[in-house]
């Protein structure tokens, strides 16, 4: 499954909040946290991925680069999932029908 929300905020207004490096992102499945970890703890910074994927497709403003999840873990109907990036942004929740 693939969700955006509750908000979409800008390369700018992330670093608002300090380092993209240090946003912490984290993915709570059921109420226990299954991965946490910040930006600089990615395989390829978002630099890297932008510059790679550039390579075979062009970007547009408002185009999303999705890095996915690390570690995923199967999900059951029942269960929910909980995406928190940073400590101050609004979390996505999503049940699992």
């Amino acid at each position: 499954f693939f969700a955006f929300g509750p908000d979409l905020i800008t390369l700018d207004e992330a670093l608002a909040y300090g380092p993209l490096e240090d946003l912490r992102v984290a993915t709570i499945h059921s109420g226990a946290v299954h991965r946490e970890d910040t930006v600089s703890g990615m395989t390829f910074s978002p630099a890297e991925l932008l510059s790679f994927h550039s390579q075979v497709m062009p970007f547009y403003p408002g185009d999303i680069l999705s890095t996915g999840t690390p570690g995923a873990v199967g999900i059951e109907p029942g269960d929910v999932v909980r995406c928190e990036l940073g400590t101050d942004l609004a979390s996505l929740t999503n049940p699992v029908r």
